[in-house]
Parts: C-alpha cells; sequence; structure tokens
C-alpha cells in the first residue's frame, strides 16, 4: 500500500505542477498559442476524474482535495452541456438536416461502413473533407437516387478533396483552397435552391494551426478563416457553413466565426460535449476534442445537434444537424 501511495503522489504532484504552469501560460501568452494552451487544459482537467478516485484510495487527503477542486471546475465549466437537452421537432416548420463528414482519405474497401452511416441517418445534405478518387466514384453511384445533385472534387492529395451531396438542387459550385497556406486544404462554396429558397452552403477545411510538417501555425489558420468571413460579408442568403474547421472553442478563429454564426452543437446538441476527434477503427484513443461543426446565420434556427456513435474507418466523427428557417427573418 506504501508503493501504491507513493506512484499516486509522485504522478499527482507532477500532474499538478503542469497544470498549474500551463494555466499560468494560458494567461500569460497572448498569442494564439494560448487558445491551443487552454485547449489542452481542457483535457489535463479530465484528467483529475481519473487521478481523485487513486488518491482517495492512496489516502492523500490533501492532494485529494485538490483533485476534487480540479473536478468541481471541469463540471461548473461543462455542466449545461452535460444535461440532456429536451426540444420537440417542429411539426410545422421544414426541416433541413446536415451531415458533416471528413473520411480520412477512405479508400475503396473502407466506404461501405462510411456508406451505412450517410443512409442511417439520410440526411438531406451531405459535406465530405478528405475524399478520395475512389471515394468520389463510390459515392456518385450509390447515392445517384437518393442525392441526385452532386458536387465532388477529389484530389490527388485526398487531404485536399471535398465534396457535396444534396438532395435539393445545386444553383452554384465553386471548389478552392488558400493558396497562400503552407498545406492547401479545400473548400466548397455553393448555392442551394431549398424549395424556392437560395441558400448559401459552405463545406470547410482550413489549414490547421498544428500540424507535424509545419508545427504552430495559426497566422494562416486565422487568414483563411477571415477571408472566408470577407466572402460572406456582402451575401445576404440564408447561409450554412459545415466541415471540418482544424480549430476548437478557445482559438481565435472560433471567436470570428461565432461573431456572426451560431454553433449548432453549443445551440442545441445533445448531452454531452459533442468531441469529434480522434475516432474510428483504427485509433484506440479516446476522443478529446472538437474540430468538426456545423454554425447557421439567423435566418435558421437549430433544431438538434448530434455527433453519430460511429465513423466507420474514419478518424473524425461524423456530426449530424437539424435547422428550419426562422420565419422571422426569412
Amino acid at each position: 500500500m506504501q508503493i501504491f501511495s507513493n506512484i499516486v503522489t509522485i504522478i499527482d504532484v507532477i500532474y499538478l505542477i503542469v497544470l498549474t504552469m500551463m494555466l499560468v501560460a494560458s494567461f500569460a501568452i497572448q498569442t494564439e498559442l494560448a487558445g491551443v494552451i487552454r485547449t489542452l487544459l481542457i483535457v489535463m482537467f479530465s484528467a483529475s476524474a481519473i487521478l481523485l478516485p487513486l488518491s482517495l484510495v492512496a489516502e492523500l487527503w490533501l492532494l485529494s482535495t485538490i483533485l476534487a477542486g480540479c473536478v468541481a471546475v471541469l463540471i461548473f465549466a461543462y455542466l449545461p452541456r452535460l444535461l440532456p437537452k429536451q426540444r420537440e421537432r417542429p411539426t410545422d416548420k421544414q426541416v433541413l438536416s446536415l451531415l458533416t463528414f471528413n473520411l480520412e482519405t477512405a479508400g475503396e474497401g473502407e466506404l461501405g461502413q462510411i456508406t451505412e452511416i450517410i443512409r442511417e441517418k439520410a440526411p438531406d445534405i451531405v459535406g465530405f473533407q478528405e475524399l478520395s478518387h475512389e471515394g468520389a466514384a463510390h459515392f456518385r453511384q450509390v447515392f445517384a437516387d437518393r442525392y441526385p445533385h452532386q458536387k465532388l472534387y477529389p484530389q490527388d492529395n485526398a487531404h485536399a478533396g471535398q465534396g457535396l451531396l444534396s438532395r435539393y438542387p445545386i444553383a452554384e459550385s465553386e471548389y478552392y483552397r488558400w493558396e497562400r497556406a503552407p498545406e492547401k486544404l479545400g473548400n466548397i462554396q455553393a448555392v442551394l435552391e431549398v424549395d424556392g429558397r437560395e441558400v448559401g452552403l459552405h463545406v470547410l477545411h482550413p489549414f490547421p494551426p498544428i500540424s507535424l510538417s509545419e508545427g504552430f501555425n495559426a497566422e494562416e489558420h486565422d487568414k483563411e478563416v477571415d477571408e472566408l468571413l470577407q466572402r460572406l460579408a456582402t451575401d445576404d442568403r440564408p447561409t450554412l457553413l459545415m466541415g471540418d474547421f482544424n480549430m476548437t472553442e478557445h482559438l481565435e478563429s472560433y471567436r470570428q466565426i461565432t461573431e456572426h454564426f451560431t454553433d449548432a452543437y453549443k445551440a442545441v446538441g445533445e448531452m454531452g460535449l459533442g468531441l469529434t476527434f480522434p475516432d474510428g477503427d483504427r485509433l484506440t484513443a479516446p476522443r478529446l476534442i472538437r474540430l468538426d461543426y456545423v454554425f447557421y446565420d439567423d435566418h435558421f434556427e437549430g433544431v438538434l445537434a448530434s455527433t453519430v456513435e460511429r465513423s466507420g474507418a474514419s478518424d473524425h466523427r461524423p456530426l449530424y444537424v437539424e435547422v428550419t428557417f426562422n420565419q422571422e427573418n426569412a
């Protein structure tokens, strides 16, 4: 028992020292790095829920008290989103359903699982990121009836591939990249005709602020998001954004977007934090962060948002969202 107590003490002390250093850095640093640290802090605070019972078993009362405080901070910060939300699906309004899905460049042998997920959720609109040539050919064929309107932009580098499946006509569609980014991922800007209304739809995959090839480079990520918002500034159509945004709620780019748009999961998400990454059959790691979003402007009201319970071969859980038109701003 003494050996166990000593081991837990060492782990607790190291954990609390690192946690304290990260807390200080998150306030002292005035760059985008602070947002990354705050994202990691949520993961660190979550670890206190594991260390607390171990410390109680080891009868480390002082350390247990400190760890209980960490757990309390975590609960206080996220309790409203951990509680179940009761919402009635409107029966007198048209509901528009969307699914955003980062495929992680899924190849031919892995596309069947993804197809099953899409068929199960049956959304009106599907937005793909990291679409391969094999994926585009597969979806074009198997969803020809369900989604007669398709804009698929696979790339040789499948990480830059994008796709859009829709039950509604696609009046306009443009695939574009942020050419100044070190890694040029793809985006789609489209206009859909939804029962007589034009709806702007953007399937997005901005350059990540952290990557193995570039290290920490939030500046280009923020510039890409800023360019997107400039594209939208003069568009007064009802607008939806969906995709893998490569950001968390603690980054400046999230603040920029939510000045103009509502985060669907934060507004109408099911019980939980909506974590989408990492996930998948290839990974055993727990989901730690939320990278995948749907945002809507004030022409819409959120109905529900939920992460899909499985992701197949992808390392991202897909996000399913339902919205309805806001009659006051229609």
